[in-house]
């Protein structure tokens, strides 16, 4: 008899674009969140706060000491 294979997990990228919601000027996360309201991601290895794991996705890793700010506001 042969085994089944388990499924592979999705890729992280495709799961944390799968919980954001582009219809406005402004992205809205639809995924945890934490308790101050922020979005909150595990990418494999750690939790994210998913605004600044959206900034190093679409533009260029954070280095430290960079703010990443909400232009909306929306958390």
């Amino acid at each position: 008899m042969r085994r089944r294979q388990r499924p592979t997990p999705k890729d992280a990228h495709e799961r944390f674009w799968e919980k954001v919601e582009i219809d406005t000027d402004c992205w809205e996360w639809t995924g945890a969140r934490i308790k101050n309201g922020y979005g909150n991601f595990w990418d494999g290895e750690a939790h994210r706060v998913a605004h600044r794991m959206m900034w190093a996705l679409v533009k260029f890793p954070i280095p430290p000491g960079l703010f990443v700010l909400h232009h909306c506001d929306n958390r």
